[in-house]
């Protein structure tokens, strides 16, 4: 999986140009689940220990070595 550019707005990831909020996994990338804030805070554009418990959840834990969050 490859980074190739960032920037206001999009992400683009091995040739492909996201315009929504992602989440990385070693083996996938997903559509972020802004609604588990969006519930608590009515907005988005904060992130919550109850969303980031979601995507820890996914992985194994005892593996994970970096959490990168990009705003």
């Amino acid at each position: 999986m490859n980074i190739e550019s960032t920037e206001f707005g999009s992400i683009t990831i091995d040739g492909e140009k996201l315009d929504h909020d992602i989440v990385i996994y070693p083996d996938k990338i997903e559509k972020r689940k802004k609604w588990i804030t969006k519930e608590k805070h009515g907005t988005s554009h904060k992130f919550t220990r109850e969303e980031m418990e979601e995507y820890l959840n996914q992985v194994d834990t005892e593996k994970l070595r970096v959490i990168l969050i990009g705003t």
